[in-house]
């Protein structure tokens, strides 16, 4: 990457480590002027700022409703403009005001689809091939409409049908620096024009992504097609826990299925039709069967056969307690 030669001091909102990619390239670059993390006491949290003292970056924990501290940090780093990358706070109108070109946030969906704090785990649960990685420009008067401001640069981004939550985050991470260079080299030459983004109601879809719930990640067994099982868990692995499963009370996350064909012989959707080598363990739905690759539960991490024989699930046992 070549650096882009103006005189930007960017400052970088960000939570966890999802941001190093690119605050990396911003420092190398001499263009980072420091970062401003979460107060949140999360690990990734955490283990950002280990990263950052390491590099010997300025930081600056954000405190809600205290501008003036925020107003200070940004006068003895020189920050001019900032990017938010996974940042759980609201920026005010008076701090994104303070800088002088803007602050810019990047969403990892083709807005305005997928609006909300969790895009990625939603477009692989709803098996999206196609999507977008968007800057929004933050400017002080739309402090309200986090992800309904103007798009001011947007790049594609393929979803692969082996995508998890994690393998796409991480993916996003290594597409950000390339994206924030080819930006900041537009904005240097002024080529950039800011476009309003769609209603959702024209598009005749109101689809969004609020953080997912328990309800979310819970496997309907008799609503759920294979795909859309093994779609939500991939949506949910590694950091959700995987796909919400019961057995015996106890509650299985399933972290890798895969869709089979197998005779369901007129069983319930969750039933086990089969236990064993070289088949696995494959599992009744309403449209067929799945595999059970990779459980995680409070015992440990386990393929679904070795799940199977260690905790004594057999043919015609049914994972769905209710039925």
């Amino acid at each position: 990457m070549t650096n882009v030669d103006t005189d930007y001091r960017i400052v970088v909102f960000s939570s966890g480590c999802v941001s190093l990619p690119l605050i990396t390239y911003l420092h190398g670059s001499k263009q980072l002027a420091g970062v401003v993390v979460s107060d949140r006491a999360e690990t990734d949290t955490n283990q950002l700022l280990l990263n950052l003292k390491h590099m010997n970056v300025a930081t600056k924990k954000y405190i809600a409703d205290n501008d003036e501290s925020m107003a200070i940090f940004f006068q003895q780093v020189k920050a001019n403009i900032g990017f938010v990358f996974s940042f759980p706070h609201r920026i005010s109108s008076s701090i994104i005001n303070q800088l002088g070109v803007a602050l810019f946030n990047l969403h990892a969906s083709a807005l305005p689809l997928y609006r909300g704090k969790s895009p990625i785990f939603w477009q692989i649960k709803n098996r999206v091939k196609s999507s977008a990685i968007c800057l929004i420009a933050l400017h002080g008067e739309d402090e309200q409409l986090w992800d309904s401001g103007p798009i001011v640069w947007q790049q594609p981004l393929p979803i692969n049908e082996r995508d998890t939550l994690m393998s796409l985050t991480t993916e996003v991470a290594l597409l950000a620096p390339q994206l924030v260079q080819q930006f900041l080299q537009q904005l240097a030459a002024g080529r950039i024009e800011a476009k309003p983004q769609q209603s959702l109601s024209l598009l005749n879809t109101q689809v969004t992504a609020p953080a997912p719930s328990a309800a979310d990640l819970a496997v309907d067994w008799l609503s759920m097609t294979a795909s859309e099982i093994c779609a939500l868990a991939r949506a949910a692995n590694p950091s959700l826990g995987g796909a919400g499963l019961r057995w015996r009370n106890t509650a299985i996350g399933l972290l890798q299925g895969t869709v089979v064909c197998h005779e369901s012989y007129g069983v319930q959707p969750s039933t086990v039709l089969c236990v064993g080598e070289p088949e696995g363990l494959i599992v009744t739905t309403i449209d067929g069967a799945i595999r059970i690759d990779v459980v995680n539960l409070s015992e440990g991490v386990f393929s679904g056969l070795a799940f199977a024989e260690r905790f004594g699930l057999g043919a015609g046992m049914a994972f769905c307690e209710s039925l």
